[in-house]
């Protein structure tokens, strides 16, 4: 007898995967993206973070749901995912192609492709177990706010011993610091959670925006509500190169609502204003106050403002990194075509500039892969959201404009838990494993 599979069958995710152990699995992840991001141990050449384990369970996961479940059907997944996989697989072989080519190439730039393999095969394992986007949204949308809170409670509780408000020692431990080369005694910059302050204004800045972008299209209170935490987060954190890049990205997302509105295609304006007035009044706020107690370097903030007018040397930390982005350019001149392959900066120091470390690092066919990778998310998240209003585009086009953004100053990205939430908006933007292919 022949039994012929329902169209509900057909239209199950790629692999039936429980929805309740997706989401420990994401809740797991997302805690040692965020609170655990400090935690890190060096093995050898090797330096294992708490992130690194849990993305590990989740290939193991989907390793273990092949073997064993066979209710597999065919998900509809973007091709822009391609290029996606063409830069992170770049990513991951350029060391090893330097090892073989490049004279006093030691094995520690290998390790460095190591990190980009595993984000790569994480990739991999999240389009084999294809959740309900809408159980990744959900997820998303209870856990942020949980997370949110204890992350600036933490970051007030360091800037109030910076203050010495607070007496130091507890949210300012030196001896971890020590341990897991924390910032702690970076100018007055709290790290929060994270390992720096820079680290820490741009898991606000990437959340942020994501939120905003939920809000926009519909989601409920809540968004607003983790929008709001998170801006202050990266107010927080003082890192001006986040604050910039965010408000930047809310201005584009805000800016293709309207055109989608003018266009016909949309009958109520872009939610948000109120929302923008408690962000603009919270900031002159934390302006006002951090003027009045010496901390927050609200001038920095200024001075990041004048530079985008054209005064480049109202910052003079911008002009202290010219001398690291000229040899980065020497480095490109020295090796050629192809790059160093490997960390530039044992033959340039520190560059700041991810632009310019690319450049050095992977020459022509990196930036190439890499600028491939942002047009083509760009343009297609702009395509959708104007053709469908689909929320899921305008956070991916929010999250996704930020990053060239952040690799002027920084490589923004390579922060492995800008990488893993970029790569969740990602997947939300471009798959739905509600809509098999061939199935209309």
């Amino acid at each position: 007898m022949t039994t012929i599979p329902s169209s509900h069958l057909l239209s199950q995710p790629r692999i039936s995967f429980s929805d309740h152990h997706f989401t420990t699995l994401l809740i797991g992840l997302l805690a040692s993206l965020t609170f655990f991001n400090w935690l890190q141990i060096d093995i050898a050449n090797f330096t294992i973070r708490a992130v690194d384990v849990f993305i590990a369970f989740f290939i193991f996961s989907a390793l273990i749901l092949i073997c064993f479940d066979t209710t597999i059907s065919k998900s509809e997944h973007s091709l822009i995912w391609i290029p996606l996989f063409l830069y992170l697989g770049y990513m991951t072989l350029m060391p090893f192609l330097g090892l073989m080519f490049r004279a006093s190439f030691d094995f520690s730039h290998v390790t460095y492709g190591f990190r980009f393999g595993l984000i790569l095969v994480f990739c991999a394992a999240l389009l084999l177990l294809s959740p309900r986007r809408r159980l990744l949204y959900t997820s998303l949308n209870r856990s942020l706010l949980f997370l949110g809170y204890p992350i600036l409670f933490v970051t007030i509780g360091q800037i109030l011993e910076y203050a010495q408000v607070l007496p130091g020692g507890f949210f300012l431990n030196q001896s971890l610091a020590d341990m897991f080369d924390i910032k702690i005694d970076h100018y007055m910059r709290p790290p929060g959670t994270f390992a720096g302050p820079n680290q820490l204004g741009w898991y606000g800045a990437v959340i942020f925006s994501l939120s905003l972008a939920f809000y926009f299209t519909g989601g409920g209170a809540r968004w607003a509500h983790i929008s709001f935490i998170h801006f202050l987060i990266i107010v927080a954190s003082t890192s001006r190169s986040a604050l910039l890049a965010a408000l930047f990205s809310v201005a584009a997302m805000y800016a293709l609502s309207i055109l989608r509105t003018f266009s016909g295609r949309q009958t109520t304006k872009p939610k948000g204003i109120a929302l923008f007035i408690l962000i603009a009044l919270a900031f002159s706020f934390l302006v006002i106050l951090a003027e009045r107690l010496g901390f927050l370097r609200p001038q920095s903030i200024f001075s990041a403002f004048a530079v985008i007018t054209g005064d480049f040397q109202a910052d003079g930390s911008l002009a202290a990194r010219f001398d690291g982005w000229s040899n980065a350019l020497q480095a490109f001149r020295d090796y050629g075509f192809f790059g160093f392959l490997g960390d530039p900066r044992v033959v340039t120091g520190t560059i700041d500039s991810g632009w310019l470390n690319y450049l050095a690092r992977g020459g022509i066919p990196l930036l190439a892969f890499f600028v491939l990778f942002l047009l083509t998310t760009t343009f297609y998240t702009i395509y959708n959201y104007l053709a469908s209003g689909n929320q899921y585009s305008l956070a991916l086009f929010g999250v996704t404009i930020i990053i060239p953004l952040g690799f002027v100053p920084l490589s923004a990205l390579h922060y492995t838990h800008v990488m893993i939430f970029t790569i969740l908006a990602f997947y939300m933007g471009a798959s739905d494993p509600h809509r098999p292919r061939g199935i209309t």
